[in-house]
């Protein structure tokens, strides 16, 4: 798996979004994925909505900006990131 991170990204000293690559079966391209902190363990859940080049995952991308921007805490954005 491969990731790239955008240098604005930063949440309390580490890269909240970033694209990866899945590797095995799954389709080709890169997607959208949201990385946190659990204790001392680093967390990613995946940014619904299609691969990097899709309308749909980059509003979501920027909806998760502007939340983490307002100050809301990473366990109320991966809540909203399940639904």
């Amino acid at each position: 798996m491969t990731e790239s991170n955008s240098p604005n990204d930063s949440v309390s000293g580490c890269k909240a979004i970033s694209t990866y690559r899945p590797r095995g079966t799954a389709r080709s391209g890169e997607y959208f994925r949201f990385s946190y902190r659990d204790g001392s363990r680093m967390r990613h859940i995946h940014i619904r909505g299609g691969n990097t080049d899709s309308p749909i995952a980059q509003a979501r991308v920027e909806k998760v900006r502007s939340l983490l921007a307002a100050g809301i805490s990473a366990v109320e954005v991966v809540g909203m990131l399940r639904r």
